[in-house]
Formats: structure tokens, sequence, C-alpha cells
């Protein structure tokens, strides 16, 4: 398996719990909608998640890739 899949599902498993804690966050203060706690805490989970995933991706990847252009050269 390659380290970056490796650091990968790490990633992904840790993020279980991390939302966790906004879904009982919500459900303590009285919300128990299953749909909307699910959509607040993956929302939450993208925010602290987002850099993460793009270290994980682009480690060893094109340094020269910016948000607008990828160098052919790459």
């Amino acid at each position: 398996m390659s380290k970056k899949l490796m650091m990968y599902l790490v990633r992904w498993q840790l993020s279980g719990f991390v939302m966790l804690v906004p879904i009982y966050a919500l459900i303590a203060s009285g919300i128990t909608d299953t749909t909307f706690n699910m959509i607040v805490a993956s929302f939450i989970g993208g925010l602290v998640f987002y850099n993460i995933d793009k270290f994980i991706f682009n480690k060893g990847g094109c340094k020269c890739q910016t948000a607008h252009t990828v160098k052919k050269h790459c």
C-alpha cells in the first residue's frame, strides 16, 4: 500500500470521530434531526480536513501546479 493511501485511510478514520463532536453537541442542544445533524457535521468535517487532504494529495506532486494552470513540464 502506498504511503499516500495509508495517510488518507488514517485521516478517513479520524474524520468519523471529528464529526461525532458536532453531532453530539447538536443533539445535546435539542436538535435531533438526523439529516440536518449529518449535513452540519459533514460541513464542519470538510472545513477541518480540507488542508489535511490538500497536503496528502499534493505531497510529492507537481510543485508548479496552481489553482488556474498546470504547466506541461510537470
